[in-house]
């Protein structure tokens, strides 16, 4: 493997992860469009039956997304587990642990030289030697 598709490998949790995160994000939106639809069914008479129909298009995306949200949430945990055997096999703690912490905790490279303490460009250098050392 190359060094871009390495890093590709190893993005991928993080990618789904934000997949994630923007599938909650539009479910809470329907849900809201839902309630909105089931306060203003309240007031109206039992005869109308246009605002059910917005309902049940309202219900059929959120069942949509909620299927997505649950594939998705699958395949970031098969990722996550894969990320994770592939950096369990760095021999070198230091290095382990701020691949550990890009890749499988998503923190940012400015925020992993914070927390480490560490000079931001020596963190980028460490990430990729690690990158390219990696037998993935």
């Amino acid at each position: 493997m190359t060094y871009n598709e390495k890093k590709r490998y190893l993005e991928g949790y993080i990618s789904s992860v934000r997949r994630i995160k923007g599938l909650q994000r539009e479910l809470e939106e329907w849900q809201t469009i839902a309630t909105n639809i089931t306060q203003k069914l309240r007031e109206i008479p039992i005869r109308s039956s246009n605002p059910g129909n917005k309902m049940e298009d309202c219900a059929m995306q959120m069942a949509e997304i909620e299927d997505k949200l649950l594939k998705e949430m699958q395949e970031a945990n098969l990722k996550r587990d894969q990320v994770q055997e592939s950096v369990s096999k760095i021999r070198d703690t230091r290095r382990r642990e701020i691949i550990e912490l890009r890749y499988v905790h998503g923190l940012s490279v400015n925020r992993i030289s914070y927390e480490l303490d560490k000079d931001r460009d020596n963190v980028y250098k460490i990430i990729r030697r690690t990158i390219k050392s990696m037998d993935i």
